[in-house]
């Protein structure tokens, strides 16, 4: 039904043409975040060495405390069992 709808409605020339608009559009939205953000940011001032030498070594001590190691790790340690998981296994030793 897809390719029928764009066949009759959108020909190369129009979906080239919309998918340019389309793009041009969300180049200028990023562009507004991004000068949004930036303005933000120089507002404020920098923080001085030993307060970012500070809160690093804060969360080093957090991380140790709790065996954070990386980002990856421990999002697979920390992912509840999915429902899907769990019926599937029940399903497969007929627990059900």
């Amino acid at each position: 039904m897809a390719a029928l709808m764009i066949d009759k409605h959108l020909t190369e020339d129009k979906l080239k043409k919309w998918l340019t608009n389309y793009n041009s559009e969300i180049k200028v939205k990023v562009n507004q975040q991004r000068n949004t953000i930036f303005d933000e940011i120089s507002k404020h001032q920098i923080q001085s060495e030993i307060i970012l030498k500070g809160i690093l070594n804060k969360t080093d001590e957090i991380h140790k405390k709790i065996n954070y190691t990386n980002y990856l790790d421990w999002i697979k340690s920390n992912t509840p069992e999915r429902l899907e998981d769990i019926l599937k296994n029940k399903t497969e030793c007929k627990c059900i």
